[in-house]
Parts: C-alpha cells; structure tokens; sequence
C-alpha cells in the first residue's frame, strides 16, 4: 500500500539515508519514491520484525539471470545489518532465480561499500563517474556484484 511505502521514506529521512539511497536527486518526497518504487521494473522486498519494517531493497534492470541491487537497513537494526543484508541478498536471488545482483555503489559512500564486503560483495572495480548527485556532479563508483 502507498502508506507502508510512505513508511519506509518516512524512516528513511528519520535515519537521514533518504539522500545517500537516492543521492542522484530523483527522489526527494514520500510521492516521489511511491512513484519510483511502483514502476514495473523495480522488485520491492521488506525485512519486518513483529510489525515494523527494519529493512528493504529494490531490484531492476534484469538480464541475463542478473539484477541491479539496491538496500536500505533502517536504524533500530544497523547493529544487524549485515546479517539483514545477507538474508536479503540470499532471498532476492532465491525468489527472482537469478544468478548474480550487481550494485553501483557511490565511493563516497564506504559505510556502504564496506556493508557490500561484509555481505559477501565482491569490489570489481571503480568507474570514475558512474555516480550523479542531486546537483549534477559526478562521482566515482565502486562496482559490486554478489553470485549465488
């Protein structure tokens, strides 16, 4: 529903992560990301504890048994979040059958790039400037992928 999705936003901007996940600016208001969320190509997944979301992540760009991969660990579970991570990871690939998730990981970001590591990610390598930020500038991404 359009309010469980308003919910993840919400906890997104508590956490102050809403502009890391989106750091390209394209998503700036719960409406804008029930929008981006709902589109065909994206796959919404959740992590729930009792009733409260702890986690959640997208999938798109599907080819070739492969997906684009996108996480977001919510505060009140950062201290589990890579076991979060794994379990996403290995519940993507497991629901979707593919055999590989990719991720575009701006380096500015090594909270998350570390994250990747400690989930199993393997580093490929950097594009100079495979990231856009909100204002137009572009930034150096790290290259990941995870196999089954």
């Amino acid at each position: 529903r359009d309010s469980d999705l308003a919910i993840l936003f919400d906890k997104m901007v508590r956490d102050g992560t809403d502009k890391i996940v989106f750091c390209n600016g394209l998503v700036k208001n719960p409406i804008d990301f029930i929008e981006y969320i709902k589109l065909p190509a994206n796959m919404l997944f959740a992590v729930y504890e009792d009733e409260t979301p702890i986690a959640f992540g997208w999938l798109n760009n599907f080819e070739n048994k492969s997906a684009e991969a996108h996480f977001c660990v919510f505060s009140e579970a950062w201290d589990r979040s890579v076991e979060i991570g794994k379990l996403m990871i290995e519940k993507a690939m497991a629901t979707t059958g593919v055999d590989m998730l990719i991720g575009n990981v701006p380096k500015f970001n090594q909270m998350a790039v570390e994250f990747v590591e400690k989930c199993g990610g393997v580093i490929l390598g950097e594009l100079p400037f495979g990231s856009v930020d909100g204002e137009g500038n572009t930034h150096p991404t790290v290259i990941v992928y995870y196999v089954r």
